[in-house]
Order: structure tokens, then sequence, then C-alpha cells
């Protein structure tokens, strides 16, 4: 039967399709053939869409009488449908508008207007209407504050029996399609504890709070465009499961593009970690003010691929905050001063990481994650200390005192970490906290105009690998170099000169560079010259040992010995031989 159900509404969705944007609403209004077919226009149960009448009566009707016949859907012509209270939904049913000509509105104050089922609810739809609420505030954004006027707060909230701590309905099979949600004071959609699927599609959300979804299984946000969102542009939260955030813009929202996350609520003392299993990919986030993507509270088994995060302010206009401004966060979820669950097991790839205020990409209480291919330009938008890691830096650990927050097994291959401002403020690409982490590893990585070297580990080969190289490749006349630092300061070079190659096997000979204190060269005391293999002690200071004696300076050499006598020849001899052993070239 449910088959039967579910093929009857999607062929009247077809056919709807096709005569909807045709027909006009007078002859929508007066034609009961479609009412037969599974149609049933509010009009015709008494709604008026004249913006001051309570139409909510009327739609309900509709609704109802829909559901006594197995389902079907409730078409609302265009015009502006006033509620005063919250409209019930029931099964299989789908309500239909022709996007901004329907618009649901109220001129008083209450919850949502799509509310909480009375019985069990499956296959429900709403799809092509538009909601307005009462935000009347416009300004500079990101920004959280806002002004009301009465409407309802929210355009669709309903609460499944997969919500802990109650006793509510089984909810399952929901979609939001193609709607536009205005000017809501509240989440425009929230959704708790959904069954089997909820989805929210091709939808357009400017001046609300968040689209909202907790513990919620099966959860598809795609392809809908959030703009000035007083609180994040979507939020998957509580241990929702099988999460897709996919192909979506969001721009000018106060908080965070994305949270895939937990909740902690201090004052109530209750607390929630994040989801599990996800995806959050081909997302473009734009001027958001605290951050692009949060994954806190210990998300688990996720992937964050193809997304773009441009332009990360230090918190909205409204609420500026240094600590605030990072791309990307991975945390664990802590209660009562200890770490319950680890964020693990996520890969972090192929992502744009452009002109974030404070950092690139923040790891707490993380393990088993992988940072690939990404690209971080311009990180950090305040100048800072060179050696401060928590700011300005691509990848980078801190911890809040929680036991258990270290970080480990951490993957970073392959990023590209740019700062081309013409005074640099990026610091690190990974400072050291993140470079030796336990059983972290870092290779192939990039960094051009950042204040602090790469310091990545060069690791070549393994057991049982056949034979390995390391080659330093240039053109004739540059220098090839190997350089040695301490706290980003030179200290020895092993270099071939930049001497042209002439033939003869002239030029590229071999030098060892000895450094200053303050990185300056201090001298040259080994070249080896590539034509005949000589090697120079090359400083007039230089000393001299073999064999572990204690190195000396260069011996004065002995006077002429011409017509000496055989006492002095021999004191001569004995003074030789005493040089030899010290350079350790002779036994005693």
């Amino acid at each position: 039967m449910m088959k039967v159900l579910r093929y009857v509404l999607g062929m009247s969705l077809f056919f709807y399709t096709g005569i909807c944007y045709a027909a006009n609403p007078d002859e929508l209004k007066t034609d009961t053939t479609l009412t037969k077919a599974g149609f049933f226009n509010v009009r015709d149960y008494g709604a008026l869409g004249n913006g001051t009448t309570n139409d909510g009566p009327a739609i309900q009707r509709a609704i109802d009488s829909a559901a006594a016949k197995g389902g079907g859907v409730v078409i609302f012509p265009s015009g502006r449908y006033c509620l005063a209270a919250s409209l019930i939904p029931k099964s299989n049913i789908t309500m239909k508008g022709n996007g901004l000509g329907a618009v649901i509105m109220a001129t008083t104050s209450f919850g949502s207007a799509i509310g909480q089922p009375k019985a069990n609810l499956s296959n429900f739809m709403v799809s092509d209407l538009t909601f307005e609420g009462g935000v009347i505030d416009e300004g500079v954004f990101p920004r959280r504050a806002r002004n009301y006027t009465p409407s309802f707060s929210s355009a669709i909230a309903m609460t499944g029996d997969r919500k802990p701590g109650g006793s509510f309905p089984r909810i399952q099979n929901i979609i939001v399609k193609n709607c536009n949600i205005l000017k809501t004071r509240q989440l425009p959609v929230i959704f708790h504890g959904v069954s089997n699927g909820v989805m929210v599609t091709g939808c357009y959300f400017e001046n609300c709070l968040d689209p909202g979804f907790t513990w919620c299984e099966s959860v598809q946000f795609i392809g809908n465009n959030t703009k000035k969102g007083a609180d994040n542009g979507v939020s998957v939260s509580r241990q929702c499961e099988k999460v897709v955030i996919a192909n979506n813009i969001f721009d000018d929202v106060a908080y965070w593009g994305i949270w895939c996350s937990g909740f902690v609520d201090t004052p109530s003392n209750t607390a929630e970690p994040g989801p599990d299993t996800f995806s959050i990919t081909g997302n473009v986030i734009r001027r958001s003010g605290f951050g692009g993507i949060a994954l806190l509270n210990g998300p688990r088994f996720g992937t964050v691929s193809g997304n773009t995060i441009d332009t990360v302010f230090n918190g909205p206009t409204d609420a500026r905050n240094k600590s605030q401004g990072r791309g990307i966060v991975v945390s664990s979820f802590s209660a009562n001063g200890a770490v319950i669950q680890e964020a693990r097991d996520i890969v972090i790839s192929n992502n744009l990481l452009r002109d974030v205020a404070r950092g690139g990409i923040s790891l707490t209480g993380a393990s088993d994650i992988l940072i690939t291919g990404n690209s971080f330009i311009n990180i950090g938008a305040t100048d800072t200390t060179v050696t401060k890691t928590d700011f300005n830096s691509g990848v980078y650990t801190y911890t809040t005192g929680v036991p258990g927050e270290e970080i480990k097994r951490i993957g970073i291959v392959g990023n590209s970490f740019v700062d081309t401002r013409a005074i640099p403020l990026s610091n690190y690409a990974y400072p050291p906290a993140v470079r030796i982490s336990k059983d972290s590893y870092q290779k192939n990585n990039t960094m051009i105009g950042y204040r602090q070297p790469l310091a990545e580990k060069l690791v070549v080969g393994g057991n049982g690998d056949p034979d390995q190289s390391v080659t330093i490749n240039a053109k004739s006349g540059t220098l090839r170099e190997l350089l040695f630092q301490t706290a980003g300061l030179r200290r020895w070079d092993i270099r071939v000169n930049n001497v042209a190659e002439a033939g003869a096997q002239a030029g590229s000979d071999f030098l060892i560079i000895r450094r200053n204190d303050d990185g300056t060269v201090a001298g040259n005391p080994i070249t080896i010259t590539r034509s005949d293999g000589a090697m120079k002690l090359a400083e007039p200071t230089g000393k001299l040992g073999f064999f572990g004696q204690t190195p000396i300076v260069k011996y004065n050499a002995i006077p002429n010995t011409t017509g000496a006598t055989l006492s002095a020849l021999e004191e001569e001899l004995n003074k030789l031989k005493a040089l030899v052993r010290a350079y350790g070239l002779m036994t005693p």
C-alpha cells in the first residue's frame, strides 16, 4: 500500500509541475478535477490569501482532507496566507506553492508556521513556498543582533522519537524543497529526532538563524543558499548520523558557515557529542564571523572536501573577538573536566582557506586526521609576534587545559601555504607542537612568504626498500644547499657553489660554510674542487686533527737547515715528529 501511495504522490507532483505554472490561480480554484486527481487547493477550503484574514483553519482543512484520502498535494496559489497558529502536518502530504508568489506569513507571535505532528509522520514534503517572518533589521553584516515585529519564530519545527528524554511521535522521510524562508526570529527549520531521512534542498534562507538538525538520521542539506544569518549557516548537531552537507552557499553569517558539531550548554549543564559519519563537500562560505566549518565536540568518521572558505573575521561586526576567525576547527567532546570522545578519522582535503583572520585549521583532542591538498592563503589578519603559534598559522593546536586534549596521528601532506601580502603576517605552516605530535607526519608541502621555515621532516625509503636517493637539482651557475638552523637562524650550510660549469670538470665545487650566532657567514672551513678533488682547509685560523687528537693550528715552517749541525737537524726532526703526533698521524 505504501508503495502505491508513493507512486500516486510522485505522479501527482509530476502532473502538477506541468499545470502549476501554466494555469491561472482562479482556474486552479475552480478546477475540481485537480482534487479528484489528489490535489487539494487551499482556496477551495476557504483560504483567501489576502495577507490579513487568518487562513490557518482553511489550510488545515485542506491538509486534513488530503490526509483522509490517503495523501495528496495541498496547493497554494499566489497570495499571502496569514496564520495565527501552527499548522499540523500529516503523512503522505505535499504542501506546494509557486515560489515567491505563495507566501505564508503572520502578524501575531507564535512558535512555527508548520509545527509538531500529533501522530506519527512520514512522507511529508514542503515545496515551492515562501515563509516570511518578522525580522525587520538590516545593516552591516555579518551581525548577530536583530529587531523584530510579531510573527512565527520558525517556518517548520518538529521533534521525533530519536530525541532522548521525552515521548515523541516517529517522524521519517521529510523533505523541504525549493522554498524561500525569510526573516525568522529563530531557526527557520528545526528538526529533532527524525528517522530515515530529512532533506532540505534548493532553499533560500535570508536574515534568519540557522537551519538546524539534532539527533536526526540521514540528514541531507544540499544546494541551498543562506544569507545574512544571525547564527550559523547550517547546524547539524547532537549525535546526528549519516550527514551530507553539499553544494551550498553561505554568505555573511554571524557565526560559522557550517556547524557539524556537538553542543555544550553550560547554564543547563547539558552536553552532547557531534555527528558520526558525515560528508561536507563543495560548499562556499564567504565573510563569516566566527569561522568556516566547525567540527567541535568529537565528530567522527567524515570527509571535508572541496570547500571554499573565503574571508573569516574576528567575530561578527557587533561582537568582535580576536579569539575567533578560524577556517576549520576540529575538537574533542569534553564534560566534567575530561575528554569523553575524541574527534577522529576525518579527512580534510582540497579546500581553499583564504583571508582567515586567526588561523587555518585548529586541532584539539583529535586523532587520525589527514589534511591533504588544501590551499592556505593569507592566514592571520593582525600582526603578532613571529613565534606565536595559535594565531596566524596554517595548521595548529591548542589546549583548554583538559587532560587528553593532545593530538596524534595527524598527517599533513601536499598542502600549499602562501602569504602574498607585501608585509607577511602568516607565521607557521604548522608549528612544532603539531610537527612533533605523536605518530604524526608531514611531507610534500610547499610554503611561500611565511615568517617561519616549513621545517618538514624528510624521510626517504623504508625497511626493505631498494636503493634510495635525495636529489637537489638546478641549472648551472646556481647554489644547491642543505641548511642547518637553530630557531630559524642558519648554523651550517653544505653547498655546491654557483661557479658555472665550463668544461674540464670546472665549477660546482663543494663547500662547508659555518655561521655566526646571528646567522651571518663566519667562514668556509672546507672546500673540495670538482676538477681535481683537491681539499682545502680554507680558513687561516683553522685547526686540524686526526684519529681523535685535539685539533691544532697550522705549524710554523721549520727554519732553513742548510749548513746546520747534526744536533740542530736532530732537534728540528724531533719537532716535526712531535707535530705529526699532535695531528694524530703517528703513534708515540
